[in-house]
């Protein structure tokens, strides 16, 4: 029973966890950032692994999927901190300019 359990969860981690990572740079809301992570780990993942394995010839066995779950993780929190700079320098202009209208309407 408990090795039931424990396959249970390894399936609902490798087909939720990449993808989520992946969605982190997107805007969705909850349910769709669920929905979003589940189509990512079943299309982007596998697709991800076959041009690893096509260009780099690393054969299909348990380093190329975890390979591949790290790269997904690791593009998603990648993608994630880019999205947080482009906001945060986006937030800072725009306090500046309304500074400056301000300014104007005084």
């Amino acid at each position: 029973m408990p090795e039931l359990i424990i396959q249970i969860l390894k399936l609902l981690f490798a087909l939720f966890v990449p993808g989520f990572f992946l969605t982190l740079p997107f805007s969705f809301n909850h349910e769709e950032r669920i929905f979003f992570s589940f189509l990512f780990s079943i299309v982007v993942v596998p697709f991800i692994g076959l041009l690893l394995h096509l260009t780099l010839k690393i054969p299909f066995d348990e380093f190329l999927v975890n390979l591949v779950f790290a790269l997904a993780i690791f593009i998603g929190i990648i993608g994630y901190y880019i999205k947080k700079q482009k906001l945060k320098t986006q937030n800072e202009k725009n306090k500046e300019e309304s500074k400056k209208e301000e300014k104007t309407n005084i």
